[in-house]
């Protein structure tokens, strides 16, 4: 079994989450246009540290394996008196 150590994302890591989230487009089935084309949107960038919370997933050798995104949903989105996030 491979054990992962979650730890929050920084900048240095965007290259490596950005890798994460093209090897998982790649196994979208869609016309490899349409993943080209969508790729640029879900890339992360630097200001995205700013307005969202990013966890990695690293192996033993600190590479990282996945990533997850979210960030506090506004209240208008959500039943009256809740709270929620946005899974990215």
């Amino acid at each position: 079994m491979i054990a992962f150590h979650l730890r929050q994302a920084h900048a240095d890591d965007l290259p490596a989450i950005n890798g994460v989230v093209e090897r998982a487009i790649a196994t979208w089935q869609l016309p490899e246009r349409v993943k080209r084309l969508s790729l640029p949107s879900y890339r992360y960038h630097a200001h995205d540290l700013v307005h969202l919370h990013l966890v990695a997933a690293a192996d033993a050798d600190h590479a990282l394996a996945g990533v997850a995104a979210w960030e506090p949903a506004h209240p208008r989105d959500l039943p009256a008196g809740q709270r929620g996030l946005l899974l990215h």
